[in-house]
């Protein structure tokens, strides 16, 4: 009989559930602790794409989570008067993808998804977080913050995030220490009416001063909002927002508030909404981009240990790859925890970066400083988007952060298990 192997597993977004669900096939028992004190249901769309989909059939979830799709039909890219410059169709199928995925749903729908099906297959602890860890040879010794008992695990698996507490415990660093930016800043809300008026087309608008917004079609007749600021070598705007992050949503909300004023094209009816929005975050964007996925007996999951940033649409993709592929390589000898984990580094760490590798400059280039350098974007954009939408797609292809499907998903044997609970 397989050796059932005691697993903690630090964060319960889209990465810790998924390896809940793989880690109970492989037949361990698996405690999953959350900051938050109860499932983050909030959250912009995500995409599911390439070998994630594979993944998500083989846990028998395509249909739903196919069933709670935005059903975004593209991404039209507009000028100030709100005229469509060009247009890009999703290309409705899961091999081939572009713009927009046939996966397309809110992130929040999808953590209650993956939350669902793993509820009674690992223990759920919510409130709660890791405070330290201590190692050896054969596990970790973990103390947490609010009233958890300090237990001992064969392995610590740090799902938590981009900015992982876990990942900098570990490595003894600071939270930006493995951080790759890409001088980009982005604030995310939720407008409670439908500004694109039932269009099922996204709509990308860019303004002078690397300035750029996104709407997105929300099937609840809402909208959801995406603003980003490209930063083009100005080091004190740099300064200016990453303090505005470290003081929080308030001081983020009010920054962008202010950048985007003079915008133009619909930004007084989405700056109106930005004051009252309750799911209101915004973030750095960057890469995460570690020399190893894994220290002793505590592994790097997702944006904690790969994170490719939200541009190359692969994020949570990754991450249900990464919890499938670790757990994978566990259910082949959990007497060999450091040979699993060895494994996953070496499947996961190349086929990462693979996807991370894109030109830092990319969204300098795809949001222009000045007027008229949008001006020759859309004209551009507009040539191509005459091109059939199969042939654009292929063309994508070419570039690596479309390249996932060529990637063969590895195969593994599974044993299942018995239920668990949910405490907190």
């Amino acid at each position: 009989m397989t050796k059932q192997l005691n697993i903690l597993v630090s964060g319960a977004g889209i990465g810790g559930p998924v390896l809940a669900y793989w880690l109970h096939k492989a037949g361990h028992k698996v405690t999953v602790v959350e900051r938050d004190a109860q499932l983050r249901t909030t959250g912009q769309s995500v995409d599911i794409r390439e070998a994630a989909v594979e993944v998500i059939r083989q846990m028998g979830l395509e249909s739903k989570i196919k069933d709670t799709s935005t059903h975004e039909a593209g991404v039209a890219f507009v000028d100030p008067k709100d005229k469509v410059r060009a247009l890009f169709k999703a290309t409705g199928s899961t091999e081939v993808q572009s713009f927009t995925s046939e996966f397309e749903v809110f992130r929040g729908d999808l953590a209650k998804i993956f939350f669902e099906t793993t509820k009674d297959k690992a223990t759920y602890v919510w409130g709660e977080y890791i405070t330290s860890i201590d190692q050896d040879d054969n596990g970790a010794y973990v103390e947490f913050a609010d009233g958890k008992d300090a237990a001992r695990y064969d392995l610590v698996i740090a799902a938590d995030g981009l900015g992982s507490k876990v990942r900098a415990m570990v490595f003894n660093t600071s939270t930006r220490e493995h951080i790759w930016s890409l001088d980009t800043f982005a604030a995310y809300f939720t407008i409670n009416k439908d500004l694109l008026n039932g269009d099922q087309y996204s709509r990308w608008y860019n303004a002078p001063g690397g300035r750029c917004i996104l709407l997105r079609p929300d099937p609840q007749r809402r909208t959801r909002a995406h603003l980003f600021v490209i930063n083009h070598g100005d080091q004190a705007q740099l300064d200016t927002y990453r303090a505005a992050y470290q003081r929080g949503m308030p001081a983020v909300k009010e920054l962008f508030t202010e950048e985007f004023k003079d915008a133009g094209w619909l930004t007084p009816e989405i700056l109106a909404s930005a004051p009252d929005a309750k799911d209101f975050y915004g973030s750095e964007i960057a890469q995460i981009r570690t020399e190893t996925l894994y220290k002793g007996r505590v592994a790097l999951v997702g944006d904690a240990g790969y994170c490719p940033t939200p541009f190359t649409g692969m994020g949570t993709s990754l991450a249900i790859i990464g919890a499938y592929v670790l757990a994978g390589e566990i259910s082949k000898d959990a007497e060999d925890v450091t040979g699993a984990l060895q494994r996953y580094e070496g499947i996961m760490h190349p086929y990462a970066r693979k996807i991370q590798q894109f030109p830092r400059s990319m969204p300098k280039l795809a949001n222009p400083m000045s007027a008229w350098g949008i001006k020759v974007q859309l004209a551009i954009l507009g040539l191509v988007s005459w091109l059939k939408v199969d042939v654009f797609a292929n063309w994508l292809q070419g570039f690596s952060i479309f390249q996932g499907q060529k990637w063969k998903l590895p195969e593994y044997r599974w044993v299942d298990s018995g239920a668990a609970q949910t405490v907190g």
